[in-house]
């Protein structure tokens, strides 16, 4: 089961949202492009990344590209086909940029980033279809649980995204920071906040909330 309910993201914020954690994890250099002019480019560094092995300095230049797939980590979804169609028209255009020299210079590396929940399968197949494009590059794949773990790691992060928290599992949450007599003393409260989470909004008050958080690790 996923940490982070990232299907309600939708593609526009999942595209933000993975753009933010490549920044966070990998540095600066990661630049966010992802728009009309983006030659299939989401996300893009030139210079070298700990990535993705994280013990030393790897070459670029690094393609970072994101596929959004709808409720891809609903119970049985059918979620390959989609995302398998999505690869196959990126790698007719792969050829066509490599083709017409749009890209200055085939990458190093080209990451695949997705909200789909891989299966060893899934990935190899994936991986293959890319690399048929790309047979001097290294392709790697990043899925739903991958996001999560990235996630979990940059909790600074998931504060600049509010839906994030909204969408997190409201439940695993509370189970870090209550225990039972509380949680169950609260019950009320949190059916109404399972409720009102997916049309939350982060007004001036929650703002202040969390910078009262920071100075004193409290709020009411």
């Amino acid at each position: 089961m996923l940490r982070y309910r990232i299907d309600d993201l939708g593609w526009f914020h999942f595209e933000q949202l993975v753009q933010s954690l490549l920044k966070a994890e990998l540095g600066l250099v990661v630049e966010a492009w992802g728009n009309h002019g983006d030659l299939g480019r989401d996300a893009y560094a030139e210079l070298p990344l700990r990535f993705p092995d994280t013990k030393r300095l790897n070459d670029g230049p690094f393609v970072f590209q994101i596929k959004f797939v709808e409720q891809a980590n609903a119970s049985g979804a059918k979620w390959l086909p989609a995302l398998r169609k999505s690869v196959k028209e990126e790698v007719r255009q792969i050829l066509k940029r490599l083709e017409s020299k749009k890209w200055d210079m085939t990458p190093k590396y080209y990451v695949l980033l997705t909200n789909a929940p891989f299966s060893s399968k899934a990935r190899k197949e994936i991986k293959r279809e890319l690399a048929e494009a790309l047979p001097d590059t290294t392709v790697v794949t990043e899925g739903a649980s991958d996001i999560g773990a990235l996630l979990d790691s940059h909790a600074d992060l998931r504060k600049s995204f509010p839906e994030i928290l909204s969408l997190r599992d409201i439940s695993d949450l509370l189970k870090e920071a209550l225990t039972f007599p509380l949680r169950e003393r609260s019950r009320a409260a949190l059916d109404e906040t399972v409720h009102l989470a997916p049309v939350f909004v982060a007004t001036e008050a929650y703002h202040r909330a969390w910078q009262r958080l920071r100075k004193h690790s409290f709020v009411v």
